[in-house]
């Protein structure tokens, strides 16, 4: 996985990419999951639903509709079919992994604005974006303990685990 010399040219130029657009990305499978696209899609994993039946659904423009679920489309995250969109495996985890929907919160709600400013944090060896978030007298975040974090992170996998082997006996 992390051996990356490995790839061809055109896989590589694939990742760069991918890295290029991830903030795109980022905010709008934020967007289908707040929205409640990625859910109703679920909810409708038979049929799929239009561009214009999800719009109606969630009361938001065709054309609004059509942006994102052609970059949900793009990310992986939606499958379309005759014009109808359906929610992939990714799109199912960006909806409902609870480890996955933690680290996208904290990354939405903590770390997004920050890192406007990383080079200058980096450079002065201080976290200098996160007046954009917080407090602007704060000099750092607190961290929860590292038995507390750990602990944490293998409840969230283990619900991870959990949560894949129902989603393949579901196939």
């Amino acid at each position: 996985m992390f051996d990356t010399d490995k790839l061809s040219a055109l896989d590589s130029l694939m990742e760069a990419q991918k890295i290029a657009f991830a903030p795109i990305i980022f905010q709008t499978a934020h967007l289908l999951r707040e929205w409640g696209i990625f859910e109703l899609l679920h909810k409708n994993k038979e049929n799929g639903m239009s561009i214009k039946e999800i719009a109606q659904a969630v009361d938001i423009s065709e054309y609004g509709i059509k942006v994102l679920c052609e970059s949900g489309y793009s990310m992986g995250a939606l499958k379309l079919e005759n014009d109808r969109y359906y929610l992939t495996r990714i799109g199912f985890f960006l909806q409902y992994d609870e480890m996955t929907n933690a680290n996208f919160n904290y990354n939405q709600d903590v770390n997004y604005l920050g890192l406007f400013d990383l080079g200058d944090s980096i450079k002065k060896s201080k976290p200098v974006g996160l007046q954009n978030t917080f407090n602007k007298n704060w000099g750092t975040l607190k961290r929860p303990s590292r038995a507390g974090l750990d602990l944490t992170i293998f409840t969230q996998m283990q619900h991870s685990i959990r949560l894949l082997s129902s989603w393949q006996s579901a196939l």
